[in-house]
């Protein structure tokens, strides 16, 4: 039970000397009712927190140590209030009393004075324990509300979108909430039959996060009303690809943020295929590349056979995963993705009227009875696969020939003397896949040099095939003896693009030409000269 106050008992000392001094024992008797009423007014009260707060030491045991910690701020904010209203009943009694002794002139107008400044600060005092009760209980009733995540799974619709759906519901604990409110608490409103509307989820907002970017289309997902017990199934579309991410709940005024490991449930068993390079171009006579990759939303093990739809037979391909050739793919639980890689051969020789036409082909992946059947049909629409049930991309490939072509001569080195000039051949190859038109040549020369082609362009020619060219080079007259270099080029423009040969240096090397005449009498003066000498020689050798 609750002792008075030492204000309380101050007054009464006051008041009983007063009384003594004045003889009166009414106003004795009148003190001692009013005490008697208090004490059994302080009893009630405290009889009254025990009720409602509704809570047994057999019930804490039961407890965790964070539930009793919960309800222990609440019981404090009980005794709390229930000592701000003691207070606040003391004090008013006390006022009541003095202004009673003031009119019998037993008391002074300064001591009432002080009992109505204590009376306001113990009903302020009053109001703020109700506030902070209040405050305390719609805290706890936060803490025990519970948004629990029942399923959270990824599949693919109709239409080959990613999603995820996850199911919530208000799990709530209407046990401890109805332990720890008891019959009410008056000061926030809150009704014991109204608990359950007071736990009722409102503006829920959830999002879906990889990382720390939103990948669910819509971005956000309102749930107005959330109700006890209730559950709530929300469905994203994702924008990429994820197996791990973090679910965003915001309520209350908190985020509520949750790792969720996405399940991979689907309504057909069907292998999911894309390509990010789905359409391409290939030259003759090479090989090109499809990424192609696999996914299976579904746990168990099983194996499916790769195939190709409507590629023609001239074209050969084959599936590569690390350089080893498959024919099927096997799922299981740990391995639900796979990444291949298609190749598909271009022929050497196409029609002209199949270059640059594309050709449209389905990747599949199915069962081995229903894509074998699916490889004898030339033309197949993706509604009867997708009837079929087999996973399947739609790729592309536009075969295009090679433009390309060299020139070449049979030496690229020559000596003349001046005066002289150059018969030459230039042979013209078509390396390429493709038919060349217009082929142009471009020549670097010294100044004053002739060089002239016969023909000097060329309309067109056919893959693999060559022509020869006259090449006549004539020096001018006054040539200076030394070495001298012609530059040639082959170009040509092939869809657009302008398609050169390497150049080819050929080097010439000029020397004086000899003059005949002054060589003719310089060996003869040589040789009139040994004659003169043989003679004089011979006479002097008879004197």
């Amino acid at each position: 039970m609750n002792r008075p106050s030492t204000e309380r008992k101050r007054v009464e000392e006051n008041i009983g000397a007063r009384i003594c001094r004045g003889g009166s024992r009414t106003a004795m008797i009148k003190i001692t009712v009013c005490t008697l009423v208090f004490v059994f007014a302080v009893g009630a009260a405290f009889t009254a927190v025990k009720t409602r707060a509704g809570i047994t030491n057999a019930q804490k045991a039961t407890l965790s140590k964070e539930t009793q910690l919960k309800l222990l701020k609440l019981e404090e904010a009980r005794v709390s209030l229930q000592t701000a209203e003691d207070l606040f009943a003391d004090k008013k009694a006390n006022l009541s009393d003095l202004q009673e002794l003031y009119k019998k002139d037993v008391v002074t107008g300064k001591e009432v004075t002080d009992s109505e400044t204590e009376l306001k600060n113990a009903t302020r005092n009053l109001e703020l324990a109700k506030i902070d009760l209040a405050k305390t209980a719609l805290s706890f009733l936060q803490d025990v509300t519970h948004i629990s995540i029942l399923t959270a799974y990824q599949y693919i619709d109709p239409d080959n979108n990613r999603h995820m759906s996850v199911t919530l519901k208000n799990d709530s604990d209407m046990e401890l909430a109805t332990l720890g409110i008891g019959e009410g608490v008056p000061e926030a409103g809150i009704e014991q039959k109204k608990l359950a509307g007071l736990l009722t989820i409102e503006n829920l907002f959830v999002s879906i996060k990889s990382g720390s970017t939103i990948i669910g289309d819509p971005f956000e997902i309102k749930v107005s009303k959330l109700p006890l017990n209730r559950t709530a199934t929300l469905d994203f579309k994702l924008n990429s690809p994820a197996e791990d991410i973090s679910l965003s709940m915001k309520y209350h005024n908190t985020e509520d943020v949750r790792n969720v490991y996405l399940e991979k449930k689907s309504t057909e068993d069907v292998v999911r295929v894309s390509s990010l390079q789905f359409a391409q171009e290939g030259e003759l006579g090479s090989t090109v590349e499809f990424g192609v990759d696999l996914e299976r939303l579904a746990e168990n093990e099983k194996t499916f056979t790769l195939g190709v739809i409507g590629l023609p037979s001239k074209y050969t391909y084959k599936f590569v995963d690390k350089g080893i050739q498959l024919s099927q793919v096997k799922f299981s639980q740990g391995a639900t993705k796979q990444s291949l890689t298609l190749q598909v051969s271009v022929p050497d020789k196409l029609p002209d009227a199949e270059l640059r036409k594309p050709i449209r082909f389905y990747a599949v992946v199915g069962e081995d009875v229903v894509v074998q059947n699916l490889s004898e049909q030339s033309n197949v629409s993706p509604e009867a696969l997708k009837a079929l049930k087999v996973g399947y991309e739609k790729l592309e490939l536009t075969p295009r020939g090679t433009g390309k072509f060299d020139i070449s001569f049979p030496t690229l080195y020559y000596e003349i003397k001046t005066g002289d000039k150059i018969e030459a051949k230039m042979t013209l190859n078509n390396t390429g896949s493709v038919r060349l038109d217009d082929i142009t040549f471009n020549i670097e020369k010294p100044y004053d040099w002739d060089v002239k082609l016969n023909p000097d362009n060329i309309d067109s020619i056919e893959p693999r095939k060559e022509v020869e060219i006259k090449v006549t080079i004539t020096p001018p007259e006054k040539v200076e003896v030394g070495a001298f270099e012609i530059k040639f080029e082959g170009t040509t423009d092939h869809e657009g693009t302008t398609i050169k040969t390497d150049k080819k240096n050929m080097r010439i090397q000029v020397s004086a030409k000899t003059n005949l005449t002054m060589s003719l009498l310089i060996v003869g003066g040589l040789i009139l000269f040994i004659v003169v000498i043989a003679i004089v020689t011979v006479k002097i050798s008879r004197r």
